[in-house]
């Protein structure tokens, strides 16, 4: 694997590398042979996840959310990032449109293929 992995200029471990992507192309060979199983299995489990677990989602949500609220709101919100001299790289307006198009990247990559065919609800 050594060899291989040189020879494909890997630049890391190969052993999890080729572990790794062996059971991804697995998983796909076992999806491309099945679809229609594999599906009813999947949503199976997400109707069992959203049904028992619906709760554990909103809990893990609204901690974090907590927790960020607290993290900017106690001292440890004003570190700076950088020395005493660093100036920002990007001003206020540029870190908005940044996050809004990432954010908006995000609901287009989810709604827009994966919400598609496998919606939530």
């Amino acid at each position: 694997m050594d060899a291989l992995a040189r020879k494909l200029g890997l630049k890391t471990d190969p052993t999890i590398f080729f572990t790794s992507a062996g059971i991804m192309i697995l998983f796909l060979v076992v999806l491309l042979i099945a679809p229609d199983r594999i599906g009813a299995a999947f949503g199976a489990g997400r109707e069992w996840i959203v049904t028992n677990l619906g709760w554990f989602f909103i809990l893990g949500v609204t901690s974090w959310v907590a927790f960020l609220l607290w993290a900017a709101l106690s001292r440890y919100g004003a570190i700076r990032l950088g020395g005493n001299d660093a100036k920002p790289a990007y001003d206020n307006i540029s870190w908005f449109t940044m996050l809004f198009a990432g954010g908006i990247g995000t609901v287009l990559m989810f709604w827009g293929g994966g919400g598609a065919y496998f919606p939530l609800f």
